[in-house]
């Protein structure tokens, strides 16, 4: 949904950039600084090679936590794209529906832990 504002860093992780006029752009860093993710000013917080989710081309979770008065995403994994997914822990029924229908609070007797596992398998390219 493209209406919500997603955190700083996971847009700033996906995206590579945060725009200047970001709710949780840190406004208090004025002026032009080089570090290691780029120029922080202005225009905002920019690197060259942004990160992708690690569960690509499948339903990722739409949340990772559920309580009686919050459900969202709150576990990611992350990796540059020179890396491939070669497996993933399958989901539990519900974790991808819109606000986990259907799934219930945890932790619970099924889910003893406050957050659903998410995990993936990465392959290393190969040098030809």
């Amino acid at each position: 949904d493209s209406s919500r504002c997603l955190s700083a860093v996971y847009q700033l992780l996906s995206d590579g950039h945060l725009p200047s006029d970001h709710p949780e752009h840190p406004d208090m860093v004025t002026g032009t600084e080089e570090g290691a993710v780029g120029t922080l000013s202005t225009l905002g917080w920019k690197f060259s090679d942004p990160y992708i989710t690690a569960y690509p081309g499948i339903p990722s979770p739409a949340i990772t936590t559920k309580t009686d008065d919050f459900a969202g995403m709150l576990d990611y994994i992350w990796c540059t794209s020179g890396l491939k997914v070669s497996g993933h822990l399958e989901l539990p029924g519900g974790a991808c529906a819109a606000g986990g229908a259907g799934f219930t609070s945890i932790p619970s007797g099924s889910f003893p832990s406050d957050h659903i596992p998410v995990g993936v398998q990465l392959a290393m390219p190969t040098e030809s």
